[in-house]
């Protein structure tokens, strides 16, 4: 029950926060807003605005989590299956696979600091920093104002990305335990599976 409620409460978490960042962008400035590209305007022509805005953010979602399986399990997962020649122990082929994993998801962090240039990243940044203040201030008791907010700090220390990072660590160390009980280890498809 605890596996499927967190992966109920972590795909209404991800759809909650895409209509939140797409209620932000709706209420930019006219100037400050850019021009729907041509899918977005097909989708709204052929569904309406509404159900237009929920297949694009329901898209957004599923490729998000499509990508994050792409990088962080079955790429991962494929790399460390060609070290089987020369890497015979099920546990440091584990702990390889944990490795490529940490490595995935630093190059990911450090792609996502190198690109602050594209507007839209930096605009995703700032609005991830004024979450934290926001985050800051509410807990504080304060009332939820700008002059209240922007002295608060824009590192939280319960930041998602934080979180990531630790489950990322725990999971090498679980999955290299598991690796030593599970027969079928050597087959890709039940280390994804397992994943």
């Amino acid at each position: 029950w605890p596996l499927i409620r967190g992966v109920v409460v972590f795909l209404d978490s991800m759809v909650k926060g895409m209509q939140a960042l797409t209620y932000s962008a709706d209420l930019l400035p006219e100037d400050e807003q850019e021009e729907p590209g041509k899918i977005d305007l097909w989708i709204e022509r052929h569904f309406g605005e509404e159900k237009g805005k929920n297949i694009i953010i329901g898209t957004a979602v599923v490729l998000g989590i499509a990508l994050s399986i792409l990088l962080f399990i079955l790429l991962p997962t494929l790399l460390a299956g060609l070290t089987k020649s020369f890497i015979q122990s099920p546990v440091v082929r584990n702990l390889f696979e944990g490795l490529l994993r940490i490595v995935i998801f630093l190059l990911y962090l450090l792609m996502s600091v190198l690109i602050p240039q594209l507007v839209d990243v930096e605009r995703m940044f700032a609005y991830h920093g004024a979450e934290h203040k926001t985050i800051f201030c509410y807990e504080k008791g304060l009332p939820l104002t700008v002059e209240n907010v922007r002295p608060q700090s824009r590192f939280h220390p319960r930041c998602g990305t934080s979180f990531l990072f630790v489950v990322v660590i725990i999971s090498i160390l679980v999955f290299s335990l598991v690796s030593l009980r599970v027969g079928l280890w050597d087959n890709p498809w039940v280390r994804v599976g397992l994943r």
